[in-house]
């Protein structure tokens, strides 16, 4: 590009950034407004399901996107018990070799629509999960085979902790 040109293109762009431009037949300001996101926004997240297996679409709060979190258990040792965060979380957990047991309690009070996530490169002979408070787990899961993955929804309607996968 020519140096001519490239002054003639920043002076357009200098024009369309700082001045007025004509809108409607009238000359007013564009600058754009941004409102913050306050955190109670829902996005809708497609859960991937083939052949029509519901839920197709789960939504998650902006404040729950934010805290989402990923936890890698290297080393996990058996007979450990993990206390899961009110913001749930995905948990990788990888071991020299077979765990006899492991126990996972989620959270008491979470938000409709908090995940627990569990990824085993191992098998876990006994898997315990455990409510918190009062709350239940739907087709709850005891035992894990090496590279396998569950996956729990919070209905706070209901109090329910709903297999996803």
């Amino acid at each position: 590009m020519k140096l001519r040109e490239i002054a003639r293109v920043a002076g357009v762009l200098s024009l369309l950034l700082s001045g007025p431009a004509l809108a409607g037949g009238q000359f007013t300001d564009q600058l754009p407004t941004y409102t913050p996101l306050l955190g109670s926004e829902k996005l809708p997240l497609d859960t991937g399901f083939s052949q029509g297996r519901q839920p197709q679409t789960i939504y998650a709060t902006v404040n729950q996107m934010r805290a989402l979190k990923l936890v890698a258990e290297p080393g996990a040792v058996t007979g450990a018990s993990v206390t899961v965060p009110a913001t749930g979380g995905y948990y990788s957990l990888d071991a020299a070799g077979t765990l006899a047991a492991r126990t996972y309690v989620l959270p008491t009070s979470p938000e409709n629509g908090t995940v627990f996530h569990l990824f085993s490169s191992v098998i876990v002979t006994a898997l315990t999960l455990t409510p918190g408070g009062t709350n239940t787990i739907n087709d709850t899961v005891t035992a894990m085979t090496a590279n396998g993955s569950i996956e729990f929804a919070y209905n706070a309607a209901t109090g329910i902790w709903y297999r996803l996968q």
